[in-house]
């Protein structure tokens, strides 16, 4: 970064306004993805508000919960995703 003009540094922070690229938005991608295949499938009567990229994204809307490691995070959202099962681990 030191070897970067500042102005570049500003050039490259408005294109990632416009297109944002990195893990960030990867996720954000794959969250889409996921949410427009768990939308198809669900099943309106039981579950009546459809699912956001959010909702299956590790980083977005998620700065405030406590700091867990990535098979709680994991076990976290597939708990919530199918409400009511319980998740077993193979290795435990």
């Amino acid at each position: 970064m030191e070897h970067i003009p500042h102005a570049e540094i500003l050039e490259w922070q408005e294109f990632f306004m416009l297109e944002p690229f990195g893990e960030f938005a990867e996720d954000l991608r794959h969250g889409q993805a996921l949410a427009t295949l768990a939308n198809i499938n669900r099943d309106v009567k039981k579950v009546r508000k459809p699912y956001k990229p959010e909702d299956f994204t590790l980083w977005v809307g998620r700065k405030n919960e406590e700091k867990l490691d990535a098979d709680q995070i994991t076990e976290k959202l597939i708990a919530q995703q199918f409400k009511g099962l319980k998740v077993v681990r193979a290795d435990k």
